[in-house]
């Protein structure tokens, strides 16, 4: 059940604005701009967030998306992340860009 502020359709940028999309659009653009980034800066210029609380499944794909597909090692499965000596640093850079934090 949707509560009203909750996207029902992509969204993609044209021009500085979003505009609705399709999924396949929005999903070209997504993979478009990865292979883009790591075309331009290599694969280690890609980092990966997962969760603990998913299932083994999800995050085996997850690490085999950025070691195969980004060539990239850099992925937190964040198991550890509230007792990192990072986690402050992480923290603030979610609030930073307006990300709720945990």
């Amino acid at each position: 059940k949707s509560n009203g502020s909750r996207l029902t359709t992509p969204l993609v940028r044209d021009n500085g604005s979003l505009r609705p999309a399709t999924w396949d659009e929005a999903l070209n653009r997504a993979a478009q701009g990865f292979l883009q980034a790591k075309t331009t800066h290599g694969g280690n210029s890609f980092g990966l967030f997962s969760c603990s609380k998913t299932t083994n499944e999800m995050n085996f794909m997850a690490q085999k998306f950025a070691r195969v597909v980004m060539n990239s090692n850099n992925i937190e499965a964040a198991t550890e992340l509230d007792t990192l000596p990072a986690s402050s640093v992480w923290r603030r850079s979610l609030e930073w860009a307006g990300a709720p934090v945990p």
